[in-house]
């Protein structure tokens, strides 16, 4: 994505010199930017034709410019400076981590961008991964698969669509934006939607792992199409940082189901051995074989039985008309990232199938 043209106008120095080294130093692949703090200078610029994508001023900034900035789009720092707030401007806390306002203000540059300048293309390999069981308490296979290729040097997003999600049990962090903003910003067909992708993306600090916030309400899902799911994902894959995508569901046959088998490079049934999960990874695999001889989703090739078993010993009776590959792992529910031991050796086979 081209970069953004940002423009800072604040009479404090020292933070706009702080914010703009931040930005340089974290986020300069992202933003150029036009600093300013001297009014008189600032306006004689926009006087002269200047253009940002995102002009950002403080309140007592807004208290002391008299030129007229037409619809140019601006953000205005809330300092503490009493002002009265044009209608319809979007206000942002001044003081507040670097890491959160940055993730504000490309969610504004997101809605005031027109629609041809979203990247239509993007790199990421998504993993699907779909929990039989509806849980993963004692088969926690796609936290481990985001971790593992995080260790190996991938940049890696983790996105949980459960619908009783525990993401927070993995991965954690500052923003407090996450899923359920994000799917806001999806069913409210706002523009700029990889930019409002990244407003909504933490990064886990001791993984390395980036994500998605779980959604707040229980029901954010419940009426999620096969379109919503698709610009999301391309959404994510459009930003073009992420080496592999890890996406975890509870398995549920609905719309959504197949938009997730479609754009999925590698998908793994995560099961248990237990005579009642055994019964519904059969009927889930029957009915896979349907969907893929209708939709010709190439499941034989990329699809993968990953079951777990209290006892490592004779595998279960699965009923697999398709022929499908089996990964088998021991039940793990003691640790979040076990790193060594047949679990962790386990995830690694089943990356290198």
């Amino acid at each position: 994505m081209a970069q953004l043209r940002l423009v800072l106008v604040d009479t404090d120095h020292l933070f706009l010199e702080r914010l703009s080294d931040y930005i340089q130093r974290n986020k300069s692949e992202r933003f150029t930017m036009e600093l300013f703090t001297q009014i008189p200078v600032f306006e004689s610029w926009v006087s002269s034709g200047g253009k940002a994508d995102l002009m950002v001023m403080s309140a007592r900034v807004l208290s002391q410019v008299t030129l007229k900035l037409g619809n140019q789009p601006i953000a205005v720092l809330n300092d503490g400076f009493p002002v009265q707030y044009p209608e319809g401007i979007a206000i942002i806390k001044k003081y507040q981590p670097a890491d959160a306002l940055i993730k504000e203000l490309l969610s504004l540059c997101a809605d005031s961008l027109r629609t041809e300048t979203e990247v239509k293309e993007g790199t990421g390999r998504i993993h699907l991964i779909l929990y039989v069981d509806g849980s993963d308490l004692c088969h926690p296979l796609a936290p481990n698969i985001a971790f593992c290729l995080a260790q190996r040097g991938k940049k890696v997003f983790y996105l949980s669509l459960d619908h009783i999600p525990v993401t927070d049990c993995y991965f954690s962090g500052t923003n407090e934006k996450g899923l359920s903003e994000m799917l806001y910003f999806l069913k409210s067909r706002k523009e700029g939607l990889s930019l409002k992708a990244e407003s909504c993306t933490t990064k886990d600090a001791s993984t390395g792992v980036e994500f998605m916030k779980a959604q707040k309400n229980l029901d954010d899902l419940a009426d999620l199409s096969s379109q919503d799911i698709k610009a999301l994902l391309e959404a994510l894959k459009s930003r073009g940082c992420y080496d592999e995508i890890v996406v975890s569901r509870e398995f549920r046959s609905d719309e959504p189901l197949i938009e997730c088998l479609r754009q999925s490079g590698t998908i793994s049934l995560a099961a248990s051995d237990r005579p009642v999960a055994v019964r519904r990874l059969n009927r889930i695999l029957e009915y896979l074989s349907l969907l893929n001889d209708k939709h010709s989703l190439g499941l034989i090739d990329k699809c993968t039985i990953a079951m777990a078993q209290d006892d490592m010993g004779t595998p279960p009776s699965i009923t697999d008309t398709m022929g499908l590959r089996k990964a088998f792992f021991p039940s793990q529910n003691n640790q979040r990232f076990p790193q060594e031991g047949q679990y962790a050796s386990s995830i690694k086979s089943l990356l290198m199938l």
